[in-house]
């Protein structure tokens, strides 16, 4: 009689289950996480290396113009602002993909997109129709 989930033979199985085998998984799989976690803190590198910057009157840190920022040495085309950030990999990606991605969508693109197969067909046909044309979704694709 008693063969549903909630039944108390079932929950004393499962909970044997959960004691006798999977708890002592659980607990070697943590240990495994632990170690792994404490290797990889001990590989890594925790120190800084900070340079201590020169020591400059308030005047020349601020330049000519009394604000503070890079002088006008740092900013020189040449080294490209020596007080600017560093890009890594590539200075600029190429004008081709920047503009293909930049470039909106077009209408029919936009339709293609985001109407069901379905609807994009029988739009396609209508407009077809409407223009005395035969229009078949295999061209399309």
């Amino acid at each position: 009689m008693a063969k549903g989930l909630r039944s108390k033979s079932m929950r004393k199985n499962r909970s044997a289950l959960r004691a006798t085998v999977f708890g002592p998984v659980e607990d070697a799989r943590l240990a495994r996480l632990v170690q792994k976690e404490i290797a990889a803190l001990a590989t890594q590198d925790t120190t800084m290396a900070v340079e201590a910057p020169a020591l400059q009157s308030p005047s020349e840190a601020r330049g000519r113009d009394g604000v503070a920022g890079e002088s006008e040495e740092d900013v020189t085309p040449g080294n490209g602002g020596a007080g600017a950030m560093e890009v890594d990999g590539d200075a600029a990606p190429s004008s081709a993909a920047t503009t293909e991605a930049s470039k909106p969508m077009s209408k029919s693109e936009k339709e293609k997109l985001f109407l069901s197969r379905n609807a994009y067909k029988k739009k396609m046909k209508a407009r077809a129709k409407s223009a005395g044309k035969k229009w078949s979704y295999a061209k399309q694709r």
